[in-house]
């Protein structure tokens, strides 16, 4: 098992690919915990939590959002 302990996969960047390291990362047993940095971006995080069972969100404010 491997952890990724900070990831954005819900950053647009991820678009083209999302699905495809969401699939790589489920073969691979790797776990990921995505950062929301807004509202809107935590939104996302969970989403993300709750549809793929190797993925983890953490709800966050960065204070450049403040």
């Amino acid at each position: 098992m491997i952890i990724d302990t900070h990831a954005h996969l819900n950053h647009p960047l991820f678009n083209k690919d999302r699905e495809n390291v969401i699939k790589r990362c489920s073969i691979n047993d790797v776990w990921v915990i995505n950062i929301g940095t807004n509202i809107k971006t935590s939104k996302e995080v969970v989403v993300l939590a709750e549809e793929n069972r190797n993925f983890f969100a953490v709800i966050g404010l960065h204070p450049m959002n403040l």
